[in-house]
């Protein structure tokens, strides 16, 4: 594929060389992306020239930060930066990850799941606080990750709040949809409230796109991190499933999970649903009712 002429000249200016040949893979919903040939051998580049340069350098940074946990095996950062000259657009070069489906699906499976509780097990970004130290970005939208000390509080005002008001600003909620999410609202405290105080670094987007098989290993990109209960994203990624069986067991001999999660799941599995629903439609609406009645009963 030809890339983009400001994008090579980045590639050359942080790479050292000139692109040899470049080829187009998989980038998701808001990217375009390549691997990309040099003498050195090869990188992973993804850019958009329409999305905020910011995303980037918040994906940089969640690599980072999942890299100093030392739990899960991310692609090196090779360079970040904006489109050059351009108020909109930005890159991201990484190692490029030989990526392959398992040999051993269930010993891949049971791996991730204690690479994943090595993770929740990591020392928190917030010193027993929920939040991060900047905000970044769930696919396209921001998100805003001000330091809480109580995990109800932090998941209702800065996560789900602030996607139902972009869903009723969008026109995406019929007036029965629209209640029954301010009653959740309303009880989120009582939901939450009895979670063990558990700050944990999360991925934050980890559905199983995001998961890769490298050798064996669990590899893992994309992140949206943030100081969070670790419930989260135990309920992320069985929202949408693609995970082999087994890495729940791992997880839970590695790193118990509480009774009364099975009871917060749905409520936990709200924010990405609403993240979808602004991000595609009104498509994820019975989705959203459904995990709404759930949390309620």
């Amino acid at each position: 594929m030809e890339l983009p002429g400001w994008l090579r000249e980045e590639l050359r200016r942080n790479v050292g060389s000139e692109v040899l040949a470049s080829y187009s893979v998989g980038g998701g919903m808001i990217c375009r992306a390549a691997r990309v040939e040099f003498s050195q051998g090869a990188v992973f580049v993804k850019w958009s020239e329409q999305a905020a340069s910011r995303m980037f350098d918040d994906e940089r940074d969640g690599l980072a930060s999942l890299r100093d946990a030392g739990a899960l095996r991310v692609p090196a950062v090779v360079a970040c930066g904006p489109r050059p000259g351009d108020p909109g657009g930005g890159y991201l070069v990484l190692e490029f990850v030989h990526a392959s489906e398992p040999r051993d699906a269930p010993a891949f499976g049971t791996r991730f799941g204690e690479r994943l509780a090595a993770l929740h097990r990591a020392p928190d970004p917030g010193r027993g606080l929920f939040g991060y130290h900047r905000d970044n970005h769930l696919g396209l939208l921001v998100q805003a990750n001000p330091w809480r000390d109580r995990w109800w509080e932090f998941y209702r005002d800065c996560r789900v709040a602030p996607q139902v008001e972009r869903a009723r600003s969008r026109g995406l909620l019929h007036a029965g949809l629209e209640r029954l999410l301010e009653e959740v609202l309303g009880s989120v405290e009582a939901l939450l409230g009895e979670a063990p105080h558990e700050p944990a670094l999360v991925h934050g987007d980890l559905w199983s796109g995001n998961l890769l098989c490298s050798d064996g290993e669990p590899v893992v990109v994309d992140p949206a991190v943030y100081g969070a209960h670790r419930e989260v994203e135990l309920a992320y990624v069985e929202l949408f499933g693609g995970f082999p069986a087994t890495w729940r067991d791992a997880y839970q001999s590695c790193y118990p999970v509480d009774a009364g999660y099975v009871r917060r799941r749905p409520l936990l599995q709200l924010y990405p649903l609403l993240v979808h629903l602004n991000h595609f439609g009104e498509q994820y609406s019975p989705h959203v009712e459904e995990v709404c009645r759930a949390a309620l009963r």
